[in-house]
């Protein structure tokens, strides 16, 4: 709401408010993976099962929770730079 107040334009904001649901979403891919692999090799230490961490799947988890970011993000962010700036400072 405060950038729409101080002059930029929705298109400006729309991108913000995407790119940060995006990275967001990424980081928490990136997370999952981490945690998935430290629950791996816990396993195989403890249970003595062979594992296999391909780097090529653990960037495909991360590249896809980056487009469910992107598709979950888009709708909010094209709600929030559509509206009136007294409207969005008001809802802050």
């Amino acid at each position: 709401g405060l950038r729409l107040a101080m002059g930029a334009r929705p298109r400006i904001v729309r991108r913000q408010l995407l790119r940060a649901a995006v990275v967001s979403f990424a980081v928490g891919g990136l997370l999952g993976v981490a945690f998935g692999a430290a629950i791996a090799v816990a396993v195989t230490t403890f249970v003595g099962w062979t594992i296999l961490l391909e780097p090529r799947t653990a960037l495909v988890a991360i590249v896809f929770a980056g487009i469910v970011g992107m598709l979950f993000g888009y709708y909010p962010a094209r709600q929030a730079a559509a509206q009136q700036p007294v409207v969005a400072l008001r809802s802050d």
